[in-house]
């Protein structure tokens, strides 16, 4: 079908939480990232559906994205954050990275302790290439089991959007952690069968503060859809098969 801007029915926004303070809460500059982030992302009319970890970072930074969300001409303001009436908010365990939030275990400690790019992207490829395991299973889970969270809630939400009629137009907006989005990217960017080792190399580095992919869900009069993933150069059909697939590929906790 062809990709018309009328047809649009849904757009799914996923994105990392702004940037965090030593005691892991939103900096102010982490606020305006997710301001600037929903002023550059397109918006439908309709209900804006907030899914997030629960982690007051991340809900903060998607009131921020939601609040300018397809807005470029609203001033900043502390109450329009605060006051945001349009949207519905969930929290899912599958957004989470780790089992309890507030035990990290060894390697999530020590995560944040490296600053230098490279050394990012190399720890960021040695947590990906762990695939299906965990060296800490009670701590958090292997990213398979983190990438398969993220693709139950998309499915989830793309369902939504092509069940419904076309004229119910929804902006879902999933707030999360940078393992977590990696994860996703990781197999899904590869057809979820990994083989390359320097993948964040490939991509372009690590997903910062406040960035995500796209999905937009096209539909017409007739049912026929087609759904389109975006991520900073990378455009691809997602193939709602295999997503769902991918899914049921392991039990996850």
């Amino acid at each position: 079908m062809e990709l018309l801007e009328e047809n649009i029915t849904a757009i799914i926004s996923t994105i990392r939480h702004g940037e965090k303070d030593e005691l892991g809460k939103l900096t102010l500059n982490g606020f305006l990232q997710g301001i600037n982030k929903g002023k550059q992302t397109r918006h439908l009319k309709g209900d804006i559906v907030l899914v997030h970890s629960g982690v007051d970072r991340v809900k903060d930074t998607l009131l921020s994205f939601a609040n300018y969300l397809g807005n470029k001409e609203v001033a900043v303001s502390e109450d329009l954050i605060k006051n945001l009436k349009n949207y519905n908010s969930y929290i899912s365990h599958y957004l989470q990275y780790l089992y309890d939030s507030s035990n990290k275990g060894l390697l999530f400690k020590s995560w944040d302790n490296i600053k230098d790019n490279e050394a990012c992207d190399r720890r960021m490829n040695e947590f990906l290439n762990l695939r299906d395991f965990s060296p800490e299973p009670d701590i958090f889970p292997p990213p398979k089991h983190m990438a398969i969270r993220v693709a139950r809630v998309l499915a989830t939400e793309i369902d939504f959007a092509t069940i419904t009629i076309p004229e119910v137009r929804t902006n879902f907006v999933n707030g999360t952690h940078e393992p977590v989005i990696m994860a996703f990217l990781y197999y899904f960017l590869q057809n979820f069968q990994p083989k390359l080792k320097n993948f964040t190399k490939e991509i372009g580095g690590s997903v910062n503060y406040s960035e995500g992919f796209e999905i937009r869900i096209y539909q017409d009069l007739k049912g026929d859809n087609r759904v389109i993933f975006k991520f900073r150069d990378i455009i691809k059909d997602v193939d709602q098969n295999k997503l769902k697939e991918f899914c049921l590929s392991e039990k996850v906790r």
